[in-house]
Parts: structure tokens; sequence; C-alpha cells
């Protein structure tokens, strides 16, 4: 209750409280509460005297047990309402930004000639406010929504939407430093940004505490009549780009009701040259890893089986999930030593792992898991290899089969391939799973790393190799330099 009237004086009026909490619990709880507090007294002094008047146990029980009834009813139901009044204030902290008046808040216009327009000129559009702090956004990042931001721009004479960037920036870590960070991260964003020194730090306080807000980049949309849709498509950007416009709950169900797990739902918006290969019919092998000589031994085993049951194969490095300064590392000695292909630049080798997270994210806010969902499943497979080990998926063209494992199980079967050529007859990458599931277990430790996420707290993953239930750990990394 006392919460209840804390957000009337800070957050919202009271005619908004009276919409979201029934008025009429307020009072019953404060009513039960005292009756409870005098009852249990009253038995509590009366036990302590021994007096044998009191009333006997079983009225005595009869009447707390009511009582605890009636308390736990209206705690849960004003805990709901309670909940449901945070997720409102969330979003009006949100619109505040966007129906500042001239005087409360500009933004800068882009071009060398900078102006200042205030923020109700972004009304009647679909904007996209991005919300990060100055160390968590990645270039990588920023790239890839340089181009979807100029791409929705040619698609036609009027823009999808707008984007504001809202750096959000504590005052005491305001400094000569934070400016030129914010100067440069301004420089290569194609769209309006807020100047954060004219954020007010109470705003950013709120965004912190009622929006969960830890610094990584956020994608919040508002619609021309000034509803926010959504509190987070960044996923969707990641996934789909502008195909999910107007990244609505609606919109993505429908993109997933046409989406099967295939090589080109991996690779398509990422890479055009392996397109290409998939198009030309090659067989196209995806491969990770951040241990070079096991890269070095992969590749030369892979290129002499390739040859020796006749197929045309493609080879390209695409890393691994977690180990963004390592893949870049492992990307350039590849190249340097021509062992295969490379996906083109850091942000393709960022973007490939990013849509798979964003991808597992987004079924998992549907509740599908590795045991209700196809394409889960596969999804979880490959999220596991993770590690110096090593990693490959072989796949057959546009629409072939599919075979993948781990690094080590991956190299046994290829330096066995004698035991297994004639099988190639049948379909290379079948003949590969089934020598691959003939092989005897080894030992494994498959880890799975998400990023966290309240919503997330209950689910459960399990483990590629042998489908048991994964153990939970926490984790805490540093990701200084990536």
């Amino acid at each position: 209750m006392a919460e209840i009237m804390n957000l009337q004086f800070y957050y919202i009026s009271e005619d908004k409280l009276a919409e979201s909490i029934d008025s009429t619990l307020v009072p019953n709880a404060a009513y039960l509460t005292i009756k409870s507090i005098v009852t249990c007294s009253w038995q509590i002094a009366s036990i302590m005297s021994f007096r044998q008047e009191y009333i006997s146990p079983s009225r005595e029980a009869l009447e707390l047990s009511n009582l605890v009834s009636k308390v736990n009813s209206i705690h849960h139901q004003l805990k709901n309402q309670l909940d449901t009044c945070y997720q409102d204030i969330g979003k009006e902290i949100i619109l505040q930004f966007l129906t500042y008046s001239d005087e409360d808040l500009q933004i800068d216009t882009i071009g060398s000639n900078e102006t200042r327009v205030n923020m109700g000129s972004q009304r009647r559009k679909h904007v996209l406010l991005l919300i990060s702090d100055l160390n968590n956004i990645s270039e990588e990042e920023i790239k890839v929504l340089d181009n979807l931001y100029k791409e929705q721009a040619m698609q036609s004479d009027e823009k999808l939407y707008e984007m504001v960037w809202i750096p959000v920036v504590e005052k005491r870590s305001r400094s000569y430093l934070n400016e030129r960070k914010f100067g440069e991260l301004k420089s290569i964003m194609p769209w309006h940004s807020v100047r954060y020194s004219l954020i007010d730090p109470a705003r950013i306080i709120q965004i912190k505490e009622k929006l969960n807000f830890t610094g990584k980049p956020v994608l919040l949309v508002r619609d021309p009549q000034g509803r926010v849709t959504s509190t987070n498509v960044i996923h969707l950007m990641w996934i789909w780009g502008n195909l999910a416009f107007p990244f609505t709950r609606e919109r993505e169900e429908d993109l997933w009701s046409n989406q099967i797990w295939s090589l080109r739902t991996i690779i398509d918006p990422i890479d055009a040259t392996t397109m290409e290969w998939i198009s030309e019919d090659n067989h196209i092998c995806l491969y990770g890893g951040s241990n070079l000589e096991w890269i070095r031994t992969f590749t030369k085993a892979m290129t002499e089986v390739a040859r020796a049951a006749n197929i045309k194969l493609k080879m390209v490095y695409v890393g691994e999930c977690n180990t963004k300064e390592e893949t870049q590392k492992m990307a350039a000695a590849i190249a340097k030593e021509n062992l295969s292909y490379v996906l083109p630049n850091n942000s393709s080798l960022w973007l490939f792992w990013a849509r798979l997270e964003s991808m597992q994210y987004s079924k998992l806010q549907q509740n599908k898991t590795a045991d209700n969902d196809e394409f889960m499943r596969e999804l979880t497979t490959l999220l596991n290899y993770d590690g110096d080990e090593g990693w490959a998926m072989i796949c057959g063209g546009e629409a072939g089969e599919m075979a993948k494992d781990n690094g080590p199980n991956i190299l046994r079967a290829l330096n066995l391939f004698v035991y297994w050529e004639d099988d190639v007859l049948r379909g290379f990458e079948t003949a590969l799973m089934e020598f691959l599931g003939k092989l005897p277990s080894i030992e494994h430790c498959n880890r799975l790393i998400l990023p966290f996420e309240e919503s997330l707290r209950g689910i459960a993953v399990r483990c590629a190799e042998c489908g048991l239930l994964m153990e939970k750990h926490f984790l805490f990394r540093c990701v200084k330099g990536e």
C-alpha cells in the first residue's frame, strides 16, 4: 500500500492511479491488516498470560485461516495491478522523451550544419528510439543499423521510420572524454540524436530503475499515434532488418510462420558471395573455432575428403559465439594463409552470431524450446558449439541435408573417411551424419551463454550432445575490447 501511495507522489497523477488500481482494495487491505494485527496480538497475549477464557483453538484457527486467505487474496490483486502500473509508467517515461516541448529538449539534426529541432517534430511518424550508454554500443551495431536506416530510406520516397539516439550518461560521468566519445559516435550515425547534457538526470534514473536499462542498446518503437508499441525490437532488426517493420508482435509471429531452418535462413542477409555459391548448388561448410592449429588440420582434411568424394565444396569461416576478439584474430590468420573463405568484415562476423542469439531470444519469448520446436532444437545445437575445439556444419546446396558436430568429432569422421566413402552415393551429408552417429561418445562439456534477461530466468535448455538438461551457473565476464 505504501508503494502504491509512492506512485502517486513520484510518478503519476491521482486520476491515472485510479485507472490502474482498484480503489476499494486499499481500505479493505488496511482494515484486514489492522484486524490481523489485533487478533494475533490478543491471542499471543492470552497465551502468554495463560488465560483459560480465550477462544477455543478450533475457532481461533478458523479465524486466523480466514484472515490469511483474505489478506493473501487482496495482496495478490494489488501486486498484479501494481505490476501493470509499473509497465504503464515505463511506457510513459519513453513517451516523455517524445513529447518534450521546444524549451524542454531538442534534438540535433543530421549533417555538417547542425541545427536543433524539438522532439515534437517527430510526431506522426514511426520513430525508433535508440537508447544506449557511450561504452556498450559497438561499431558493428552502428554499422548494421546504418545500413538498415539508409536502406529503408532508398526503398521509397517516404521513410518507413525515423530514428533518434538517446545517449544515457549520468551527470557525475559527464566529462571532456565522454563529450569526445559522444561526438565520435554521433559522427557515424546518420540519424538524429539528443545531446546528453540536455537530458534531465532524474529521467536517467527512471530509465534504469523502471526499464531495467543496463547500458546495452535497446530500440523502442513509437507509432504515428504516439503509442509505444514495443519497448525493445533490436532483436527483430538483427534477424529480419526492415522486413520486421512495423516491429509489432503480430509481424514477428507472421515472419516466423514462414521461416524454416536452412542454410539460407542462417546466412542470407549477411554475405552475398556465400548465397551465390548456394544457388550454384555447391556444398557449403560453415565452421568456427579459435584454435588455429585445429583450423589448419580441419581445412586440409575437409578439402581432401571433398576431392575424394567428388563434391564441389566451399568453406566459410564464421567464428564463434562470445569470442569477438579471438574470431577477428582467427579470421585475419585464415585469410593470410588462404585456408578458406572468411566472412568479409567484422560487422558480418558479428551479425552472424547476433542473429542466431536474437533468433533464440525471440523463440524463447514465444515459449519455444528444443523440446517442442525443431528450429529451436537446431539453433540451440549450433549455439552450443562454443570453445577452442571448433565446430563445423556442412550443407548440400539450397535445400540439402545438413551434417554438423563439434571439432573433434568432425575431424575423427574425416580422418576415417575410408569407412563411409561408399555411402556417399546416398548423399555426402547423409553419409557423414550417419557415421557421426556411430562414433563412440566422448566426454563433453558444452556451454551456452545467454545475456541475462528477467524473462529468461525460468528457461530450461538441453545439451546438444546428450539431450540432458544443462545446469545453470552464473558467469561474470569482462567485455573490455569487444
